[in-house]
Formats: structure tokens, sequence, C-alpha cells
């Protein structure tokens, strides 16, 4: 009786360690934020909510996800269009603060959580791991396999696959050119306005 309570108890403990790790390597929660660009004249909003965000909304106050003319209300310049890119959808329309903005805002990639993939059924190795944006429309998405070629290198957690080595993330404003490391060690350079791959 004593050694099935002890080994009940530890049945328990182990349980609610492994919830508390879940937990803990959950999706940051969805701020709405807003990026003024290098020449003040235009500003970037990323809104965090509902999909159906829609013109009324805007008219209330609240601005829609897109580029605007820093005025006074701001005057739309696009609104970004999730809806092309099959790996946003409801509750996910939405890029993180840590995007890659061209100087004037018409170009954008989203690499998604920053250093993640996300699953895409049973293939986590199938996640989104850029995408790029014109005008706000979608044109291009890679996914973790289009770029870690050694896929033992992918760690994983409860909720992501890392495969980034974020420490050689950079980005040439001038060029519109963005750099990105996979932790197999290869070096992709990517062409912001189209989302091309560059020789490497």
């Amino acid at each position: 009786m004593k050694k099935k309570m002890i080994l009940s108890l530890l049945l328990c403990s182990l349980f609610f360690l492994c919830a508390a790790k879940a937990c803990a390597d959950s999706q940051a929660p969805q701020d709405s934020y807003t990026i003024l660009l290098e020449d003040g004249k235009k500003l970037f909003h990323m809104a965090a909510g509902s999909p159906w965000r829609d013109v009324e909304e805007e008219t209330n106050g609240r601005l829609q996800s897109g580029l605007y003319d820093n005025t006074t209300p701001p005057a739309n310049i696009y609104h970004v269009d999730f809806s092309s890119n099959p790996f946003k959808c409801f509750p996910v329309d939405y890029a993180y603060k840590d995007i890659i903005l061209s100087n004037d805002g018409m170009y954008f990639a989203d690499i998604p959580w920053a250093i993640s993939g996300r699953f895409s059924g049973d293939d986590e190795l199938g996640g989104e791991a850029v995408s790029f944006y014109a005008n706000g429309s979608h044109v291009k998405t890679y996914t973790v396999r289009d770029l870690l070629k050694d896929e033992t290198k992918a760690e994983f957690t409860a909720s992501h696959v890392l495969w980034e080595d974020c420490s050689k993330r950079n980005f040439d404003a001038n060029s519109n050119v963005l750099t990105i490391a996979t932790l197999d060690g290869i070096v992709y350079s990517f062409y912001l306005p189209t989302g091309d791959l560059l020789e490497r």
C-alpha cells in the first residue's frame, strides 16, 4: 500500500512538472503596436485581435494592420492581407514586433515567434519559417524544412521548432537584403521586396 501511494505521488508530481513546462512554452500575447518609420512621415501599425477588423473599426478610431501616412488622422496606404498566406489563419493573422520592415514600410518579412516554425499537422518541420509581404500582400513563404537541411539540428520545445541562429540575423536597409542563418550553419540572403533567395 505504501509503495502504491509513493508511486501515485511520483506520477502526479511528474504530470504537474510536464504540464508546467508546456504552459511556460506558450505563445506570447498579441499586443497592438506601431512603428514610426525613419523619415517620420509614415507609421506601420499591427493590430491585435480578431481577423475580422474592418473599415468600421478604423472610423471608430482603431487602426487596422497596415501602413499609414503619419497625419491626423492617419491616412491608410495599405492594409496587411494575411489571407493568402496558408500559415496565417484565425487567430494568427498577426506579426510580432520583431518584423523586418523596409525603410519606406512597403515591404516586410515575418519570422513567426522570432525563432520558431509553427507546426503544420504532423510535419513539425513543415511550419512557417519566414514570410515576405509587399504592399501588405503575401508574396512568398519558406518553411523550416526549406531552410534547415540537417534536420537533426532542429530543437523542439512543447510548441516551437527552433531552427534559426538569431545571433546571425542581419538586415541591410539600404539594399533591402535580409540575412538569416540556420542552426546547421547555412546562411541565406533574401531580397525583401520579393522574398527571392539570393545566391549563398
